[in-house]
């Protein structure tokens, strides 16, 4: 007897096998003219990359074409046998000899063949770039990733899933290992493929095989993210943006020359035609110091996924800083005045650190009101504390004067970022000069994303991107948050670790609380969904009655029942199975059946014949059904009784009263004086109610949904498919005439097109449609927040794109 995890397995590696034999041809589809693609280009490309290296490094660019020519085609042989062995181990996920410390990621990482001095660099690369590329299958990828982790828990990772573009291009290197590439001319392939597949193909077909393969839907359970992977931190505008970034990689990587060197991928401003390049750095790896070839400041991408930077290199463009930063521009560190025979007098870093610490202690420690402390503020208190005598002027250094200028124009960003309520910046803003000593004291704060300042900076203003200054609920996360940047201001000398203690406290609370906050989500989403589950079956019952009853001429006993009992037959039925179910056709034959009843032929006697043998049965079949839905048994007495008179006069050749039956539109939504509505036609011959003789039709509601409106906006325009791609989860400011609301999208309901918005504590707040919203945003009556994106990398990307405007 099999147990219920083994019923379990059994079912999920049916499932898997489906899928992978449902996938298997569309995946070759996209894999084999990428593939043969790639094969026809790379000569020439490792030709084009080989001009720009040394004559050793030349060499071994031109041996791999050398290998090439003489193995194309058994390469081409190869992607088959390498995508069937990814398949294998995507249905052996579910086998139970795999052992319970052994998760998918671990299963088929062992099958990638890599060089091991370049394992990580090229892991890097590929995630890189897989990334970028898999937003472009979402949402189906997310879809599938979280019905099959349902169905197998081990899946605990979806770049390991086949059809994920990481998983892709895995199988393009083992399709190639005959060649044996160096780790450089790997990653070289893996540039100049990735732009090749047809990813659009590739996501029509996703949703398609997940279907044929029967796997399950998610109804109830919170669709989850796959968070064992870091997320991109920014998001191209489109495909193109992402393939000619790649493009891009493999041109700086040859500009530098040296097989293994380290990988680079261009940072792309979202909103703006300057481009950043920058290198891709392995865990724990620093900035290197290097600008580009016209001299500007390189973002680099950490392995982590946030952008650092070099600040020698920035400051280099320090004559640009005023044309950037207003704090810089209005606010020179130069003693105002100067004595003409006053001698300079450079101040150590020791006493700047001293000096600055002085200004600290000065600090107000409570937060007294929501003024914000301007970068301007702090560079006048610096300079008021030079010396400044007919025999003495104190100057800060260039290179500290420097540091300066860029940690104010870092913090003239920070608060000028929309991102955050006034009220939390005016917090942040606090931090400006235990940031400054830092920056002064370890100039790896630029260089490292991992630094325990910037990333507890960082998740404090990730935390005040939802913080609702309103409500009375939220004022505990600020607490903590004001508590946390007061103890800075108290304690913070020059000791670095106070830092790492506030991180490894706030980390846990702020997990906890979004985890609240996240089942406070679901349980919202849940009930929206369960809403709108009810209001579509509601739809499909009276869309059902108005089909069958919508131009009758009907005794007004069978709209009574109707529209009064049965429909609640035909409502759980559709609720509870759907209108696919047996329940639910069963329900309508009984319909069907009652309005065939009286509906006699004239002068069939046969048919009357028929009706003698059926009224007894038809009606045991309404009180049965009538009773399965606990409908009050005196009702469904009253109301079978207007039936079987109905009968009983059409076997006696009695005229039946009728009336007619037509549906609600525009010219006939107000009912006539001889005309009833449903509920009228309900209460009719109930006592007060209208008299029967007077009542010559009944209009039905209408079943046509509104069309979502677009006003002007194509399905193509960018708002359109800018809120088609929104992710649950998202933060949008709406703002009125005389206040702002922040918003988080908790619910897509796909059967209505609604998007359901709660607070920042999961209470449902708002809803509105995909076109409202678009027509919200394209008007700037809303915009859409950057709730991941850390504000870290915001600033030093706004920071490089204003410079290198500048200086161009």
């Amino acid at each position: 007897m099999k147990t219920p995890q083994a019923s379990t397995n059994v079912s999920a590696a049916s499932s898997f096998q489906r899928l992978a034999e449902t996938a298997r041809q569309p995946i070759y589809d996209t894999l084999q003219p990428a593939f043969q693609s790639m094969l026809d280009q790379l000569p020439a490309y490792l030709v084009e990359c080989a001009s720009r290296l040394t004559t050793q490094q030349q060499q071994l660019m031109l041996d791999v074409i050398v290998r090439l020519r003489h193995q194309s085609t058994p390469l081409e042989t190869r992607i088959l046998p390498a995508l069937d062995q990814r398949l294998i181990e995507f249905i052996a996920l579910t086998e139970n000899q795999m052992s319970d410390e052994q998760d998918a990621s671990s299963l088929l990482a062992n099958s990638i063949s890599l060089m091991a001095a370049d394992a990580i660099e090229i892991d890097v690369a590929i995630n890189t770039i897989a990334q970028s590329l898999s937003q472009h299958l979402e949402p189906m990828l997310g879809d599938a990733f979280s019905r099959l982790q349902v169905l197998c828990p081990k899946v605990v990772q979806s770049d390991r899933l086949p059809f994920h573009p990481a998983s892709l291009l895995h199988i393009t290197l083992d399709a190639i290992a005959p060649l044996e590439l160096q780790g450089e001319q790997k990653i070289r392939v893996l540039e100049l493929i990735a732009p090749l597949f047809d990813w659009t193909a590739l996501a029509e077909w996703l949703q398609i095989a997940l279907d044929e393969a029967e796997i399950p839907e998610l109804d109830r359970a919170v669709r989850q993210s796959d968070s064992s992977a870091p997320a991109p931190r920014q998001k191209p505008e489109d495909l193109q943006d992402v393939l000619r970034d790649i493009r891009n990689m493999g041109q700086i990587a040859g500009g530098r020359g040296g097989v293994g060197s380290p990988t680079t991928t261009p940072i792309t401003a979202p909103d703006s035609p300057a481009v950043a390049a920058g290198q891709i750095l392995a865990p724990g790896q620093h900035a290197p110091a290097m600008p580009d070839p016209q001299g500007l400041p390189i973002l680099h991408l950490a392995a982590g996924g946030g952008l650092v930077i070099d600040p020698g290199i920035l400051t280099q463009q320090a004559a640009h800083f005023p044309q950037v930063s207003p704090s810089v521009a209005q606010v020179p560190l130069i003693p105002a005045n100067i004595f003409p025979l006053a001698q300079e007098q450079l101040v150590q870093t020791q006493e700047l650190i001293q000096l600055l610490t002085r200004l600290q202690d000065i600090l107000p420690k409570t937060l007294t009101d929501n003024g914000v402390i301007a970068a301007t503020g702090v560079r006048e208190q610096i300079r008021e504390q030079l010396h400044n005598t007919e025999e003495k002027v104190e100057v800060i250094a260039k290179q500290e004067t420097d540091v300066i200028d860029l940690m104010s124009m870092m913090f003239d960003f920070i608060l000028d970022d929309e991102q955050l309520p006034t009220r939390m910046k005016a917090l942040l803003a606090r931090l400006q000069i235990p940031m400054l000593k830092i920056a002064l004291l370890d100039r790896t704060f630029f260089t490292g994303e991992t630094h325990p300042a910037r990333r507890l900076l960082n998740l404090l203003a990730k935390a005040g991107i939802g913080w609702d200054e309103k409500a009375r609920s939220s004022e505990q996360l600020f607490q903590r948050i004001e508590k946390i940047v007061f103890r800075i201001l108290e304690e913070f000398d020059s000791e670095i670790g106070l830092f790492d203690t506030l991180l490894a406290e706030f980390e846990p609370f702020y997990e906890l609380h979004m985890q609240r906050v996240a089942q406070v989500d679901a349980r919202t989403r849940e009930a929206e969904e369960n809403r709108a589950k009810a209001d579509q079956a509601r739809l499909q019952v009276q869309q059902a009655l108005n089909e069958r009853l919508t131009g009758r001429h009907l005794p007004l006993a069978v709209i009574r029942l109707l529209e009064e009992g049965w429909r609640h037959v035909l409502y759980l039925a559709a609720v509870k199975e759907g209108t696919e179910a047996e329940s639910w056709r069963q329900a309508l034959k009984v319909v069907d059946a009652l309005i065939w009843s009286v509906l006699p032929p004239v002068g069939d006697q046969a048919w009357l014949e028929r009706l003698r043998q059926v009224s007894p049965k038809l009606l045991h079949s309404l009180r049965k059904g009538l009773s399965s839905v606990n409908f009050d048994s005196w009702q469904t007495e009253q109301l079978l009784g207007e039936i079987q008179k109905v009968h009983q006069d059409t076997l006696n050749g009695t005229q039946v009263s009728r009336v007619e039956i037509i549906e609600a539109n525009d010219e006939n939504q107000a009912a006539d004086q001889d005309s009833l509505t449903v509920d009228e036609a309900v209460k009719a011959g109930k006592p007060g109610g209208k008299a029967l003789d007077q009542v010559a039709r009944v209009i039905l509601p209408t079943t046509r949904t509104p069309v979502d409106q677009f006003e002007g906006l194509s399905s193509t325009d960018r708002y359109v498919a800018e809120v088609n791609q929104l992710p649950i989860g998202s933060w949008i400011e709406f703002m009125f005439s005389d206040h702002t609301e922040r918003h988080k999208l908790v619910a897509r309901i796909k059967s209505t097109g609604k998007l359901i918005f709660a607070n920042h504590r999961g209470v449902k707040v708002a809803e509105t449609t995909i076109a409202q919203l678009a027509l919200s945003l394209h008007h700037g009556s809303a915009r859409l927040l950057d709730s991941k994106g850390e504000i870290i990398d915001r600033t030093l990307q706004h920071m490089v794109e204003k410079i290198r405007e500048v200086a161009v």
